[in-house]
């Protein structure tokens, strides 16, 4: 059995205890806070959000979603599932033969990459869904595809203990960068594209020199359990790996040294994103998504959804707006200020791991272990 379907088991078993622990009654409410609802909390983005788009409310019956302030207690109410607009997918890059693990737009966004467990790396034409290319090579499943900032290049993950750099434009394998001794999850390239970051179920990270595939750093940090997905902040000064522990931790890329731990958490961590400006950070577990200030490292908001494992979230390009995914097979656009859920994207048949939006903030792109990735245009 993979450990991604060890992970899920996880965190299956760890939504399912904090439900029946909440069976118990509310909590109550932590010292200072009002009992009106929730006290407002500085976060990224403007106080309002452009209407969305009238689309069918959904057939079936969806969790509710519940927006906690810290430092007051739980909202009181929340509109029905039915009230929350949903959208139906424009474009379906339909082609995968296994669960589709991961999928990221180009830097220019006319391109769409997948990975997936049928152990290929495909290139798509972002407006028609027109498969251009596919990545073989690798030996096992895929984890996970994503372009170079220059656009020039693909970075693909896989099972096989392997990751590799492909050139796009021949679809050429360019180099292996091997030293990972378990499977190779996700990765992310530094802003400027010289380094890029792995993370195994081995126990470490690793920051690889993207010219030569020499290792450059194998982080420990989160000893004895093991990063899951990486992700660098916008300045490229720090990587940031959520544990299959729960843990949290922010490290600079060159030295390993931690230079912050965010906690509060009883389960794995999803994939992080940090905001455009770097000064909020995104994360996903047990049935939230959770924003912070990097500074302070405090917890600002927990966007709630009882009953739904998190697996994603992504900031649209100005900031405005968080995306979050989820095991219910369904991704949700919210304001990352106000906290309101906007929007429903539904359509996939089985959970939803990744959610990004496209470089201009007009579209947003799901994978899905139903086989498909799927684009939603948002203007």
């Amino acid at each position: 059995m993979h450990w991604t379907r060890l992970l899920s088991l996880f965190a299956l078993l760890s939504l399912m205890l904090a439900t029946l622990a909440a069976c118990g009654g509310a909590p109550a409410p932590q010292s200072g806070g009002s009992t009106a609802g929730p006290t407002a909390v500085a976060a990224p983005g403007p106080t309002s959000a452009p209407a969305p788009t009238a689309a069918p409310a959904p057939t079936a019956a969806v969790a509710t979603t519940v927006v906690t302030a810290i430092g007051a207690p739980p909202a009181q109410s929340s509109a029905p599932a039915q009230s929350i607009p949903s959208s139906t997918a424009e474009i379906v890059f339909k082609g995968h033969t296994g669960p589709v693990t991961q999928a990221s737009f180009a830097p220019d966004g006319k391109t769409v990459v997948t990975s997936s467990d049928d152990g290929t790396a495909r290139l798509w034409d972002a407006a028609t869904g027109k498969e251009l290319r596919q990545f073989i090579g690798h030996t096992d499943e895929l984890r996970g595809a994503i372009f170079s900032p220059d656009g020039k290049m693909i970075f693909t993950t896989s099972n096989d203990r392997t990751a590799r750099l492909w050139d796009i434009a021949t679809g050429k394998e360019l180099r292996q960068f091997i030293g990972h001794t378990d499977q190779v999850n996700k990765a992310a390239f530094s802003p400027d594209g010289k380094l890029v970051v792995t993370a195994s179920p081995d126990g470490t990270a690793r920051v690889w020199d993207i010219n030569t595939a020499k290792s450059l750093l194998t982080f420990t940090g989160h000893a004895p359990s093991s990063p899951n997905r990486p992700a660098f902040a916008p300045d490229g000064k720090a990587i940031v790996t959520g544990g299959l522990d729960g843990t949290v931790l922010m490290w600079e890329p060159l030295t390993g040294t931690v230079l912050k731990t965010f906690k509060g958490y009883t389960g794995p961590v999803g994939t992080p994103a940090f905001s455009p400006d770097g000064k909020y950070l995104a994360t996903p577990i047990d049935g939230t998504a959770r924003l912070w200030d990097v500074a302070s490292t405090k917890e600002l908001r927990r966007f709630e959804l009882p009953g739904v494992v998190t697996a994603g979230a992504a900031f649209s390009p100005d900031g405005k707006y968080l995306a979050t995914s989820g095991y219910d097979g369904i991704a949700r656009l919210w304001d990352a200020q106000s906290g309101k859920e906007l929007r429903r994207f539904i359509g996939h048949t089985d959970e939803v791991r990744i959610v990004v939006f496209s470089p201009d903030g007009n579209s947003i792109l799901i994978a899905s272990h139903d086989g498909t990735a799927r684009l939603w245009r948002l203007k």
